[in-house]
């Protein structure tokens, strides 16, 4: 879980660089939601569909969330995050956020 936390502090950090949002007023989470289905929801969007594996790990009521959206392929964090440097984006997708 801490390591998820400093992937999701680290996203956090480079949206708030110019480089990667010129208008601070357009900056938003990287998982946007208003209840934990649409936190879920959000999460997938970013990770992409979860493998097999992962999927046998997860709580029922989870299994029941994931398993009811389409399946999704991870973002590209070099083109969320267009002025991150190669040591940041490689810190990014080497975390539990986007590790497939």
């Amino acid at each position: 879980a801490r390591v998820w936390s400093v992937g999701c502090i680290l996203a956090d950090l480079l949206s708030m660089e110019k480089e990667n949002l010129s208008d601070p007023r357009l900056r938003r989470p990287l998982f946007p939601a208003d209840s934990s289905s649409e936190m879920v929801y959000s999460i997938l969007q970013v990770t992409g569909t979860p493998s097999d594996l992962e999927l046998r790990a997860m709580h029922v009521q989870d299994l029941l969330l994931v398993t009811s959206t389409d399946k999704t392929a991870p973002i590209d964090f070099q083109k969320r995050f267009p002025g991150a440097s190669s040591s940041a984006l490689d810190l990014l997708k080497s975390s539990p956020i986007q590790s497939k």
